[in-house]
C-alpha cells in the first residue's frame, strides 16, 4: 500500500465533500441524516483556498484529505478517511503528516474538535481532552481535544 499526500486544490471541493460525508457514514448514520447534514458538512472552494488543505491518495486512489485552520487558534479541522480506508493504518500515517506539518509550521500543538465517534482515535495518539462544544447540526456535545505536535 503506497500512502502519498498531496496539496488539495479549489476543484477538489465537490470530491472532498464526498468523502467526508461517506466516512461520516462509517459510524452508522442514516443516508437521511447524512444528507440532511451535506450543508453543514461541505468543503468549498474558497475553504481550499484560505486554509492549509492536504488530500490522501492510496496507491492512486483519493480516499481521504485532512486541513488545519490557523486563526484564533491552530486547529486540525478535518481528518475524513473513506471507509474502505479505516482501520489500515491510513489515518496514523496521515497524522504523521499533519504533524510533521504542524512542526514545519512552528505550531506547538492542534485544537481539535472530534467527531465523538473518532475521539478514541486521538485519544490513543496522545491527545487529551480539554473541552466539550456543542454541534447544533448534530445536536450533540463534542469532545474538544488538545495535541501537542513538537
Amino acid at each position: 500500500m503506497h500512502i502519498d499526500i498531496r496539496d488539495s486544490h479549489e476543484s477538489d471541493a465537490a470530491a472532498l465533500t464526498d468523502i467526508r460525508v461517506k466516512s461520516k457514514g462509517y459510524w452508522g448514520y442514516s443516508n437521511e441524516v447524512l444528507e440532511a447534514w451535506r450543508p453543514a458538512m461541505q468543503i468549498t472552494a474558497d475553504y481550499i483556498r484560505l486554509h492549509l488543505v492536504r488530500n490522501i491518495y492510496v496507491d492512486g486512489l483519493l480516499v481521504g484529505f485532512y486541513a488545519i485552520a490557523r486563526e484564533d487558534t491552530d486547529l486540525l479541522d478535518h481528518l475524513w478517511l473513506l471507509p474502505s480506508s479505516i482501520g489500515k493504518g491510513v489515518g496514523q500515517r496521515a497524522m504523521l503528516h499533519v504533524i510533521a506539518t504542524a512542526q514545519q509550521l512552528g505550531i506547538k500543538s492542534l485544537r481539535i474538535i472530534s467527531d465523538a465517534d473518532a475521539a478514541g482515535f486521538y485519544l490513543k495518539l496522545g491527545a487529551k481532552k480539554t473541552d466539550e462544544f456543542f454541534s447544533p447540526v448534530q445536536n450533540r456535545m463534542l469532545p474538544v481535544l488538545e495535541l501537542a505536535v513538537s
